[in-house]
């Protein structure tokens, strides 16, 4: 499993020290699990010469943060990395002083496979970390983690939470959600700190937004996906569309993906999802904005987005999606 910066470290030597002697060279990682960190760690192990399984038993990578048809893209670019999926659960692991293989059960019925392996990965998703609060009587909510309000603070006075561990408001559900993100984590920090010391701050809830690489693409999402917007009752409209992320004629150019999620009662924009090599990260930013102030379809096709042919063409690819959308 992979936790810390220290055992990132450790699993680098590892990797190092075995292709230092021929005869332990590392040569196969299995990474069970497809979330960011699991993408982003095939990619790695993939850079340091092995070749990959990625162990899913859903089959689908980042597969509560993506629509079907944005998670199409990024695994395309999986297969194009060399990167295989294998669905299914691992149900046992073979080695006796170092790992030899694993198992993986697919689920349909075929019996079950062998995967030799030289390393596995775990990135099946974390809880939060609460023995501390539980033990000192601080309160949960609904999601596990630790239950906090605006001001981060506990059912305990002068007692406040942060991070991983503690919830957050979503700003589309109404709902407390943990969001376990370092820019969420450091805004609640800084929070809670305030408040403890006596000032007055209050922390504005979450969107979900994120960015992560998957080998050349940046994968980005805010708001809500397409199916979690029908699973809170949206009706909803989705328009996605492939456009270019300069101006045709600039060295380098190269596909942008770009999804928006509308509620087709109010025109109100519900979630974003961009996919590309370049542009991405500040491209979600705008979308993050647009749903802080609850901007509508009309709203983003208005905006007056920055354009030079080395970053942007004429019509910027949010305000293609956009005009895609108001049809």
């Amino acid at each position: 499993m992979l936790r810390s910066l220290v055992e990132g470290r450790a699993l680098k030597r590892f990797l190092l020290e075995n292709d230092a002697g021929d005869a332990h060279k590392s040569q196969r990682a299995v990474v069970v699990g497809g979330g960011y960190v699991g993408v982003e760690m095939a990619e790695s192990f993939r850079r340091q010469g092995l070749d990959v399984k990625m162990v899913i038993r859903s089959g689908q990578v980042m597969r509560t943060a993506l629509d079907d048809d944005v998670r199409q893209v990024v695994e395309e670019e999986l297969a194009r990395q060399g990167v295989e999926i294998v669905v299914g659960k691992p149900v046992a692991f073979e080695g006796d002083r170092r790992i030899e293989a694993v198992v993986v059960e697919p689920g349909d019925g075929s019996g079950s496979q062998r995967h030799p392996c030289d390393v596995v990965l775990f990135g099946i998703g974390v809880r939060p970390e609460v023995r501390l609060a539980q033990a000192v009587g601080v309160a949960l909510g609904a999601t596990g983690a630790i239950a906090t309000d605006d001001h981060m603070r506990t059912n305990l006075p002068d007692v406040y939470a942060a991070g991983d561990c503690a919830e957050a408001f979503h700003l589309l559900t109404g709902q407390r959600d943990v969001v376990r993100l370092g820019s969420t984590a450091n805004k609640q920090g800084r929070v809670a700190g305030t408040n403890a010391a006596d000032g007055e701050a209050a922390f504005g809830g979450v969107m979900g937004t994120m960015v992560a690489k998957a080998f050349d693409l940046a994968v980005a999402r805010t708001g809500l996906t397409a199916v979690q917007a029908r699973v809170l009752g949206y009706d909803v409209r989705e328009t996605m569309v492939k456009a270019q992320d300069a101006s045709h004629y600039m060295p380098g150019v190269s596909p942008i993906h770009v999804k928006l999620v509308v509620d087709s009662a109010t025109d109100r924009l519900l979630g974003g999802q961009i996919v590309g090599r370049r542009g991405v990260a500040k491209r979600v930013d705008v979308l993050a904005t647009a749903l802080h102030h609850q901007l509508t379809v009309a709203d983003l096709q208005r905006l007056d987005l920055s354009y030079a042919p080395p970053f942007a063409p004429v019509w910027d690819p949010i305000l293609v999606a956009a005009n895609v959308a108001a049809k």
